[in-house]
């Protein structure tokens, strides 16, 4: 049994052999191996020094004499690179003097190389690996004897306790830098004193005596203590009797923590929550404190006035979520907290009497470190009378409202009114004007030709007896013209008449301009033979124009005519197309007459301005002529424009909605 635990034992030591005997060295192997030892050989010093470097510490069997070096070199060559060697040196008979110099240069042992050195060889490798494991692990005691010592000591030195031992009589022999801050003292002056003499009471003391001696310890005692300036110290003191190896009782040994700060401020909490408990009853707003399922903890005097009940326990037994006048509103609380852990809401609440009240909820969760909800607590306020008052409000707002519609639509008909009167006050004024315009041209245009008409009649009838056929025809040419004339004038008075008082509709359709303007050339053509005027149709057959058919006829009538009027014999009067577009047609009616100046040409169209003149042959005009022709215009969407030179001729253009066949 012994070998089998040496040979377990020795297969965590390696061996290293450096041998030049090549028959002794496998002989040594095969030794060392059957006690269980990983061998590794060679018979170079260079190469076994190469050999060891990749060894964890192995114990070398060196032969002296090697054929590269000795043994010596091979230790000092380790040793030089920072190797702590254990080895055991090897020497052929008679040469113990080697093996005293190796031994010198640290060697745990040595075999001398006679007939019996295999015998001993084993017992000489196993006690030195004794001795090694056993300082190895010697070693390794005192190291961690000495690392518990430093860490006790840093514990001890470093604690933020005080810490103390005595001797049987109470006196101090030693304590940490804790307890030296704590009492004030200097390390010198502490270790006089007796620890009974610390407590600033005597029942404190009596009590600490009593317990300690009796039941060997004092645990969590709480007690006051002096320090160096007379202040009075709140501790908890932890204390022990301590016992030598023979179990015979040599002190005390304890730690102290200081809870003076914590004293004060249980102190100040007790104050505080004086001062809270006395707001908490007095504040003017309901406070509450429930569970995280609703059930009220807590509560102040004005919740329970708020929620009509007398008491405390009979707030105990409500549960928040019941007093919800509508469900959805505390499932809307529950998700809003859960998400902001505050919640401001407002609500209505139905109190456990029946009342219906109004509240502002002003709440938060308050959670444990791993965030679960511990309680809610809150704020109410009874804003019944605000949301009655805002109710009368907005119904006040509405009416209000209503009432602003009611006055703005009135104003708008007013406007409209005061507008319609406004344009009913311009109509009749140009009304006015253009009736008293109408009344000084018929003064006017048809005096003359009456009068003149009757004068020829007044004088054939009574002189008809005396006059040639020459003159009768003379007469009657000139009564003719007259007759013409004032037809012409009462005919563009009832087209103006018409046009002023509404009574002429428009019938808008397609018409060809060409066979229109040739039917009212073929009318224009006896006035236009007795001038020796050359009419002109330039206007292609293919053009249509969106038009009133009167107005169109009206239109170019009057402009035919007002352009052999002012045309000299032998000139010619043209018409024909000036521009074409995707929707209007523009034509020119032209003449080579007399023209007109800036002055007259503003004169035109407009009925306050009146504007005639004779012709080349002294034809007279109606004066209405240009200004029916405008009006027409402006109610068929159209246009007319003018352009005049003195002496040399005048064009007008006119502009129509242009017709397309598709």
């Amino acid at each position: 049994m012994r070998n089998n635990s040496n040979s377990q034992v020795n297969q965590d030591i390696k061996i290293l052999v450096i041998e030049d005997d090549d028959n002794q060295l496998i002989i040594i192997q095969e030794s060392l191996r059957k006690l269980g030892f990983e061998v590794y050989s060679t018979m170079l010093g260079k190469e076994g020094i190469e050999i060891y470097k990749t060894l964890d510490t192995p114990l070398i069997l060196l032969d002296y004499n090697l054929p590269d070096m000795n043994g010596f070199d091979v230790i000092d060559e380790l040793r030089r690179e920072g190797y702590n060697v254990e080895f055991i040196t090897m020497t052929a008979f008679g040469n113990e003097h080697v093996a005293v110099e190796m031994m010198k240069r640290g060697a745990r042992d040595y075999i001398v190389k006679d007939m019996n050195f295999l015998d001993f060889l084993p017992s000489v490798v196993l006690n030195t690996v004794n001795r090694i494991q056993v300082e190895s692990k010697l070693e390794e005691s005192q190291r961690a004897l000495k690392q518990a010592q430093e860490r006790y000591y840093e514990l001890f030195e470093n604690s933020l306790d005080a810490i103390f031992y005595t001797n049987t009589d109470g006196v101090i022999q030693g304590c940490n830098k804790s307890m030296l801050k704590l009492l004030g003292y200097e390390k010198q002056e502490i270790e006089k004193i007796n620890i009974r003499e610390l407590f600033a009471n005597y029942t404190d003391r009596m009590s600490f005596i009593n317990e300690i001696e009796n039941n060997g310890y004092v645990n969590n005692f709480e007690a006051q203590l002096l320090n160096k300036n007379g202040e009075i110290l709140s501790c908890l003191i932890v204390c022990n009797l301590r016992y030598n190896s023979a179990n015979k009782k040599i002190g005390y040994e304890g730690i102290i923590h200081d809870i003076t700060a914590r004293k004060k401020a249980e102190i100040k909490l007790a104050e505080n929550e004086a001062k809270y408990r006395s707001l908490f009853e007095r504040i003017p707003l309901g406070l509450y404190i429930t569970t995280p399922d609703g059930k009220f903890i807590d509560g102040n005097q004005e919740l329970l006035k708020m929620l009509g009940i007398s008491s405390k326990e009979e707030l105990n037994t409500i549960n928040g979520k019941e007093l919800y006048l509508i469900p959805d509103d505390r499932e809307k609380w529950l998700q809003t907290i859960e998400k902001n852990n505050v919640v401001y809401s407002e609500i209505q609440m139905k109190t456990p009497t029946g009342k219906v009240i109004w509240v502002q909820d002003s709440a938060r969760a308050v959670r444990d470190l791993s965030g679960r909800v511990l309680f809610y607590e809150g704020v109410l306020k009874d804003i019944t009378e605000k949301k009655e008052y805002e109710q009368e409000r907005e119904k006040l707002i509405a009416e209000l409202k209503s009432s602003k519609a009611k006055i703005e639509q009135l104003a708008n008909e007013i406007m409209d009114l005061n507008y319609e009167l406004i344009v009913s006050a311009e109509q009749l004024r140009n009304i006015n004007q253009s009736k008293d315009k109408l009344f000084s041209i018929i003064a006017h245009d048809l005096k003359s030709p009456f009068t003149g008409f009757m004068g020829l009649t007044e004088l054939i009838s009574k002189d008809i007896d005396d006059l040639t056929k020459e003159e009768i025809v003379i007469m009657s040419d000139a009564l003719n013209t007259s007759a013409k004339n004032i037809y012409e004038l009462l005919i563009n008075l009832l087209e103006w008449s018409k046009l002023q008082g509404g009574l002429s509709e428009i019938n808008v359709e397609p018409l060809n301009l060409k066979r229109n303007v040739d039917v009212n050339l073929n009318l224009a053509s006896h006035q236009a033979n007795r001038k020796g005027i050359k009419l002109i149709n330039e206007i292609d057959e293919k053009i249509y124009v969106l038009a009133d058919k009167n107005m169109l006829q009206t239109l170019l009538r009057n402009l035919i005519s007002n352009a052999i009027k002012f045309t000299d014999i032998d000139g010619y009067v043209k018409l024909y197309i000036k521009e074409i577009f995707s929707d209007t047609v523009t034509f020119c009616i032209e003449d080579n007459g007399i023209g007109m100046d800036e002055n007259a040409i503003k004169s035109l169209f407009r009925i306050d301005k009146h504007y005639t003149t004779l012709g080349t042959q002294n034809e007279k005009g109606t004066g209405l002529g240009l200004i029916l022709c405008k009006e027409l215009l402006d109610k068929s969407n159209g246009r007319i424009s003018v352009e005049s030179q003195v002496g040399v001729g005048t064009k007008f253009f006119v502009t129509l909605p242009k017709f397309v066949n598709e």
